[in-house]
């Protein structure tokens, strides 16, 4: 099982540790990270044993799409007036996908790519939003880099998804480096580093 082991399963139970030690469970937006992180863990090490076994992860991909994003949509909301009805419109479109057209045989696409498409279109919405006010501090706030963080995340793997090819993804781009290979890493690795560059900060201010 060790051979499965990659760079992202060991980003992620880092950044889950110091989630788990730093940030306090009294704190709504701390909770909400500390649940994204503790999803992502679950579903990076659950998937390990499934593949060691040669048994099939796409429906706990699908499962943990739908919370992940969900909790982003549910962290976003809080810097506008309401976006819980949002939330609970994309849980109903992640099962519904999940139950009556994707299917539970196969990576539910489409699932991934609104959810990461309504974030990103919230997060451009609140920054031209802060903007307009000429609230420049908040584009410098710790707050502000959390509700990044997922972006690149989000559209790198939207572009990939959004064209259903596993030819696209399996084309070679570099020596033996495949484009979603490359692209997956990338996004990861500046996710993780946002999420925790935000802990490190909420510390760094005496929140945690």
């Amino acid at each position: 099982m060790l051979y499965l082991i990659n760079p992202i399963k060991i980003i992620v139970l880092l950044t889950f540790l110091v989630g788990l030690f730093f940030l306090k469970l009294k704190n709504p937006t701390h909770q909400k990270v500390l649940g994204i992180l503790f999803i992502c863990f679950v579903n990076e090490f659950v998937a390990l044993i499934l593949k060691a076994q040669g048994l099939p992860i796409d429906n706990l991909f699908n499962i943990n799409i739908i919370i992940h994003n969900s909790l982003w949509l549910l962290i976003i909301g809080c810097f506008l007036n309401n976006t819980k009805i949002l939330c609970i419109a994309y849980i109903f479109f992640g099962f519904v996908n999940l139950l009556f057209f994707e299917g539970f045989s196969k990576f539910n696409y489409y699932t991934f790519v609104f959810g990461a498409l309504l974030y990103t279109s919230i997060f451009i919405y609140l920054s031209f939003k802060q903007l307009k006010r000429e609230n420049l501090s908040f584009f410098l706030s710790n707050d502000y880099i959390l509700l990044f963080a997922p972006v690149l995340f989000f559209l790198g793997l939207s572009l990939m998804f959004s064209f259903k090819s596993k030819l696209l993804t399996s084309t070679y781009i570099f020596d033996g480096i495949k484009l979603y290979t490359f692209i997956n890493y990338f996004v990861n690795i500046i996710y993780y580093f946002f999420i925790s560059l935000y802990i490190y900060k909420e510390k760094k201010k005496g929140y945690v």
